[in-house]
C-alpha cells in the first residue's frame, strides 16, 4: 500500500503543491506591501548625471589641463610574458623573496 502512496504523491505532486505555494506567496507578498510600507525617496538626478557633474568637478580642480600622462606608456605592463616574472621590473616596495 506504501509504495502506491509513494507513487501517487510523486506522480501529483507539481499538482497538489502548486496552488499552495502560490497561495502562500500571494498572502506573504500582501502582507510585506500592507504592514512594511517603506517609503523609498526616489533621486532628482540620475546616477549618469551625477558621474558627469564628478567629472566636471574633478576637471575644475585640475589647473593644467594639457599636462596629461600618455596612454601610450605602458610601466606596469612587461614587454614580454618572459619578464612578467623579472625582479628588476617589480616596483619597489613589495618584497621580493629569492627562492634560489
Amino acid at each position: 500500500m506504501w509504495p502506491v502512496v509513494a507513487a501517487l504523491a510523486r506522480t501529483y505532486a507539481p499538482y497538489l503543491l502548486f496552488p499552495v505555494t502560490a497561495t502562500i506567496g500571494f498572502f506573504g507578498y500582501m502582507y510585506e506591501s500592507n504592514f512594511r510600507q517603506i517609503n523609498v525617496p526616489f533621486k532628482s538626478t540620475t546616477i549618469q548625471e551625477e558621474r558627469d557633474q564628478r567629472k566636471l568637478e574633478e576637471v575644475k580642480e585640475q589647473t593644467d589641463l594639457t599636462n596629461l600622462k600618455s596612454l601610450k606608456s605602458k610601466p606596469n605592463v612587461p614587454t614580454s610574458i618572459l619578464d612578467r616574472n623579472d625582479k628588476s621590473n617589480i616596483t619597489k616596495g613589495t618584497p621580493v623573496q629569492d627562492t634560489s
